[in-house]
């Protein structure tokens, strides 16, 4: 499991617990966004969207981005550029 995987699986779970306790219908895990954000050292990084990893940034631009993912915990997308994808991350 990834990180990005994590947060929406834990909401998932929480709620599958409490449904349980509660004797109410727990719901089926999906997961509908997804990126890959890849340092690629010196080379820069490669960022890409959905499950066919369609390519959106590459280079420095990238790198920049998977740092920001890592020191703060979320993705957060050039301004410039609209969401291709949920954002952010739905509870369930």
């Amino acid at each position: 499991m990834s990180c990005q995987h994590a947060t929406r699986m834990g909401a998932f779970a929480g709620n599958n617990a409490a449904a349980q306790l509660l004797g109410v219908p727990t719901k089926p895990y999906h997961q509908k966004g997804y990126v890959t954000c890849l340092d690629l050292g010196e080379a820069g990084a490669l960022f890409t969207l959905g499950w066919e990893r369609e390519v959106d940034m590459v280079g420095d631009v990238a790198k920049k981005t998977k740092q920001e993912i890592t020191r703060s915990g979320s993705i957060r997308r050039r301004p410039s550029a609209p969401p291709r994808w949920p954002l952010p991350i739905r509870s369930v």
